[in-house]
């Protein structure tokens, strides 16, 4: 594990250099769904079943590819009316997604699923007062564990990580653990872990102990991770890493 002072480099470094290339992780629209949660009573269910689904769509997908669309999805669910989708199939959310070019290998299920999905919502909103009251009672990791798990409360079609992106694009401070934080918290890279690519858990937990040290948010240690490494972005730490022109190559195994 990174000490303090290597972390509060590392993470300083990488947002000068976004920075340096015009890249402003603040303009996240995760950190505008925080700041919509911090002046909100709470969410209701129509602005949770958006950031599901989101999340759903941002599975094996760029979201640089989808966020173009965003108006003509949320036009697509009748801006989540849970009576109008209800009132339609599975078939005809994934077919409306296929035809703006949004969809991806797991569209299908998840849209046979959505139906069931939004019945979990409605009975976590039911047996709890609100989704947000529940979703505040726990650390956000417990959370996760329980949407992705095998519990009562299980979201079909919904592992760890896109779990992890529903949480935050309900505006709950976390981190996805996708294969660009796996990979350069891998063992191979910064080495946050002894694998090779780092598990969900462990980029979690690195995470954790990140911001204890920078004082930075889970979101904004993902955006920051997530930039530089994702193509569309800073593309310096993806599958074939550029290095040469990397600012932290002096914390990285890759090159020792």
């Amino acid at each position: 594990m990174k000490t303090r002072e290597q972390n509060i480099d590392i993470f300083n470094q990488l947002d000068l250099f976004l920075k340096s290339r015009g890249i402003i992780c603040a303009d996240n629209l995760i950190f505008q769904y925080a700041e919509e949660r911090r002046r909100s009573n709470g969410f209701d269910l129509p602005r949770h079943i958006m950031g599901l689904i989101y999340a759903l769509l941002s599975n094996h997908r760029k979201w640089e590819d989808i966020e173009p669309k965003r108006d003509k999805v949320d036009k697509l669910f009748s801006d989540y009316d849970v009576s109008f989708i209800k009132g339609k199939s599975g078939h005809y959310f994934a077919e409306g997604i296929f035809t703006l070019k949004a969809g991806n290998i797991a569209t299908k299920n998840q849209m046979a699923n959505l139906h069931y999905n939004i019945s979990i919502l409605e009975r976590i909103e039911k047996e709890n007062g609100s989704i947000d009251f529940y979703y505040s009672s726990m650390p956000a990791n417990e959370l996760v564990k329980i949407l992705s798990g095998n519990g009562p409360y299980k979201l079909r079609y919904v592992g760890k990580a896109l779990a992890w992106e529903y949480l935050r694009n309900v505006g709950i401070d976390g981190i996805k653990p996708d294969v660009h934080t796996r990979r350069i918290m891998g063992s191979d890279r910064l080495g946050y872990s002894e694998k090779s690519v780092a598990t969900e858990d462990e980029v979690v937990s690195a995470a954790e102990v990140i911001s204890n040290h920078t004082c930075l948010s889970l979101s904004m240690i993902d955006a920051l991770l997530w930039s530089f490494c994702a193509e569309g972005r800073a593309d310096i730490c993806g599958n074939n890493p550029n290095c040469d022109i990397c600012p932290i190559k002096n914390h990285c195994h890759q090159i020792r």
